[in-house]
């Protein structure tokens, strides 16, 4: 049995009747880091002749007095006159008296008080009130200082932990201090909520040890909680969930999973629902007893319920023979580590244990569809294979075909060079590699522990023979490739040592350009330098002074030539320069800034679909330049037909049907598979 109940606290707070219905509120000093001055309050209910008159025309009562007596006694030690204040909004007169007493009252002695109705009959005392007592300064804590609850009436309570006396008072009309108060050194209040019949939630204070605790409570529940579960009719010892719509709200509000037929003080699971929480799922396991069950909320750590959910048939059925379609990984190294072997397919149950070569392995139930199971070393020690299969026990059952997982030779790992400059490329080479979908190559210093590394890739999927080329880090010293198995960290092959050092570079080599040459005021452009022995330090030069230069490999560099610097007609002196230790400059090629090319045409006029023909004069010979047939009006991203120029052309004619719309038109050559123009013809006008 769980306890549901939170222990039971006492208050400070009595309401006692005084002759004609006066009651009395005394309250202490707030108990804290505070003085013995702190003022004190008499909070009572007015004589039901408090607004009377008498035959004389005077009032029955004229004024209200406050009687102290030390605890236990007869003769009053202090009085005070409370005037004859107006009641509040809730019909209780509060008077704050410590200003107002005769006597002042003494720390740490414990004091009673009656309230007396007085006019020009007499007085009328009240009985007792509560205990109080002043006390010197000296702190206290609660161990909650808040609680939640829902709109039906509860109870709640709170641990004092002091060194000295304190009471505990409440500060709305709906919570009430039922026990503990007022207390000396640690203690528990206890307190009740009054059910809330408002459509509106509402907060109300309790000050207890000179701490505000807060207590929040729900609005009237107008909508029916409904708990709604997921399956009506589900196996022994198999998920069911269910759902909470409209539930109260309180933070002791709980749920509870039991036979139907059991009392609402028993069940097989519970949990609670949560403080505010009015909407949420729950899942259990059910029992492996079958039965009909059912889902129950209580409100406030009660037992009895605010609703109940379908009823459930738990059964015990016949499992189906399991089905395997695939496993992760499908093989491992001879020798190796334990790994988690993952297990796919369908009919699975929580029953369900993964078997290798016929003998169960510990095995997790992640669903119908999935298992997992711990594979040993010992079990991967020799090469060969094993079969994998599922057993699902009786009732029903069986045992699912096998599949096959291969224990075979180590895998290797070598590399194209032991050797290596900072930046440089380096290739490894994986053979006999195991295939798995989650093995991976790393690079890794050697003095690196396996969970560090530089840079990593995925092997691939069934790829068992594969290549990996690495830029080595700037960093000189001695790195490694390591393979890993099913993403785990114990390598399962490292390569040879690679040794980055800085070694002195090769003069560079180049031997052509492209494009070789560009038209004055073309604008900029990327210039392509092939030849031999860059490294990731070559600069391309242009008339001597370097550019942006992008390595692409030792053979080639990319550098960005601008506009200024093809700005007039002439050539320009192309060398690539790598700098110390070693390298150099190349010997120079030379790119030619030309004329302009021209474009002219066998007629400006013509009737839609005949033939005009271009001629391309001074053509720089590229490769990728290209004409174009297009509308004067259309962008240079726009053409109704092309051809290329042809690689070293420099003069040629284009024949051309003219299109059917008609309209004006013009040739245009692009340079370099570009889109910057370079010659237009004259117009050619179809009508």
């Amino acid at each position: 049995m769980h306890d549901l109940h939170a222990p039971v606290r006492r208050s400070s707070t009595f309401l006692l009747s005084l002759g004609a219905s006066v009651a009395l509120l005394l309250n202490a000093a707030p108990v804290g880091a505070q003085s013995i001055v702190d003022a004190h309050r008499a909070e009572f209910l007015p004589s039901p002749d408090n607004d009377a008159i008498a035959a004389d025309g005077t009032p029955v009562v004229q004024k209200y007095s406050l009687w102290v007596y030390v605890a236990g006694g007869s003769t009053p030690f202090a009085t005070a006159d409370l005037g004859k204040p107006a009641p509040g909004p809730d019909g209780f007169i509060r008077v704050d008296f410590s200003t107002l007493l005769s006597t002042p009252l003494q720390p740490g002695v414990f004091y009673e008080g009656r309230v007396s109705a007085d006019g020009p009959g007499g007085s009328s005392q009240s009985a007792v009130s509560n205990m109080f007592v002043l006390t010197t300064t000296c702190s206290a804590t609660l161990s909650v200082n808040s609680l939640s609850v829902g709109s039906g009436s509860a109870t709640g309570s709170a641990d004092v932990a002091a060194a000295c006396a304190w009471t505990a008072l409440s500060n709305a009309s709906w919570l009430t201090v039922t026990s503990g108060a007022p207390g000396t050194g640690n203690g528990t209040v206890g307190f009740s909520v009054d059910a809330n019949t408002a459509t509106s939630p509402r907060s109300g204070t309790l000050t207890i040890a000179g701490n505000t605790f807060t207590v929040n409570q729900a609005a009237v529940h107008t909508d029916p909680t409904v708990l709604s579960v997921s399956s009506t009719s589900v196996p022994t010892s198999s998920p069911v969930t269910v759902t909470i719509t409209n539930g109260l709200g309180g933070g002791l509000d709980w749920i509870a999973f039991a036979p139907t037929s059991a009392p609402y003080t028993s069940y097989f699971a519970y949990t609670y629902v949560g403080s505010g929480v009015t909407t949420r799922t729950w899942t259990i396991t059910t029992p492996s007893t079958p039965g009909t069950y059912e889902f129950r909320y209580f409100p406030n750590n009660g037992y009895t319920p605010a609703a109940i959910s379908q009823m459930i048939t738990v059964s015990t059925t016949s499992a189906p023979v399991p089905v395997v379609s695939s496993m992760s990984p499908v093989a491992a190294a001879a020798g190796g580590s334990g790994f988690t072997l993952t297990v796919n397919g369908s009919s699975f149950t929580t029953a369900s244990v993964v078997r290798w070569n016929g003998s169960d392995r510990a095995t997790t139930f992640l669903g119908a569809t999935q298992l997992q199971a711990a594979i040993g070393p010992a079990d991967i020690a020799a090469i060969g294979t094993a079969q994998v299969t599922v057993f699902t026990p009786a009732p029903g059952g069986g045992t699912s075909a096998s599949l096959t997982f291969t224990i075979g030779a180590s895998p290797t790992l070598s590399v194209n060079t032991t050797t290596a400059a900072p930046g440089t490329s380096v290739t490894v080479t994986l053979s006999g590699g195991l295939g798995g979908a989650s093995d991976w190559l790393a690079l890794a210093a050697t003095s690196a522990p396996n969970t560090s590394y530089i840079a990593y890739t995925y092997v691939g999927s069934g790829v068992t023979t594969r290549t990996w080329t690495v830029l080595m880090p700037q960093q000189t010293g001695t790195y490694e490739f390591r393979l890993f198995l099913n993403n785990g960290y114990m390598p399962a092959a490292t390569s040879p040592a690679v040794t980055v050092a800085v070694v002195a570079a090769p003069v560079p080599v180049i031997t052509s350009l492209s494009p070789s040459s560009a038209v004055a005021s073309a604008g900029g452009f990327s210039l392509t330098v092939n030849g031999s022995d860059f490294t990731a330090a070559s600069v391309v030069n242009w008339n001597g002074s370097p550019r942006a230069t992008t390595f692409v490999s030792s053979a080639q560099l990319q550098a960005a030539i601008a506009a200024a610097d093809i700005a007039s007609v002439g050539t320009a002196q192309v060398t690539v320069f790598t700098p110390t230790p070693g390298g150099g400059t190349s010997a120079s090629l030379t790119f030619t800034i030309v004329q302009g090319p021209t474009l002219s045409v066998s007629a400006t006029t013509a009737a839609p679909g005949t033939s005009v023909t271009v001629t391309l004069s001074g053509g720089l010979g590229g490769a990728s330049d290209w004409l174009a047939l297009a509308a004067t009006s259309a962008p240079d991203l726009s053409y109704v037909a092309y051809t290329y120029v042809g690689s070293g052309v420099t003069t040629r004619t284009w024949t051309v049907l003219m299109p059917q719309q008609t309209g004006t038109y013009e040739f245009r050559l692009f340079l370099n598979n570009g889109f910057t123009r370079v010659a237009t013809s004259p117009p050619v006008t179809v009508q």
